[in-house]
């Protein structure tokens, strides 16, 4: 049987500290990559992936979608996984586990939708590309955070 992640010998919670403070740091540096390439303003995120002849900025192709989805579909959900296989066995209602849980998914789901639909759905779904953005990093930090916080947590 698995140990409560209270009980992990340090290694172990060094590890998955380590995994955890390292996919913080991704998601940091993936917002710091969009602001400094495309910019958070809708209309930036829609031209970026429209194209918009007047910033001389060329509409990304099907093949360019597919890129991207294929990376992050390959990579987002086995991370998350990653991170949130312990939840289980954490003290934590399994009402709050599923929060976080949920919001990762969804979060990831968005991900791998966005630059589809900002590509080619109306022009107001550009304010899912927000909303996925939050819930995936709202599930990312209550999911690991679960886990860190119950190292410490007495049962």
């Amino acid at each position: 049987m698995i140990p409560s992640p209270r009980d992990w010998p340090p290694e172990w919670k060094a590890l998955y500290g380590f995994l955890y403070a390292g996919t913080l740091a991704g998601l940091f540096f993936a917002g710091l990559i969009i602001a400094l390439k495309i910019g958070h303003a809708p209309r930036a995120l829609l031209d970026y992936y429209r194209g918009n002849p007047e910033a001389f900025r060329y509409a990304k192709t099907p093949l360019q979608l597919a890129e991207v989805s294929h990376f992050h579909a390959m990579i987002a959900p086995l991370l998350f996984v990653a991170l949130a296989w312990p939840l289980p066995l954490t003290p934590f209602s399994p009402r709050l586990r599923w929060i976080a849980v949920g919001l990762g998914m969804v979060g990831i789901a968005l991900l791998l939708l966005d630059p589809w639909v900002l590509r080619y759905g109306p022009a107001w779904l550009v304010y899912g590309k927000y909303l996925g953005g939050l819930s995936l990093i709202l599930g990312v930090v209550l999911t690991g955070g679960l886990v860190v916080a119950s190292f410490f947590h007495e049962p």
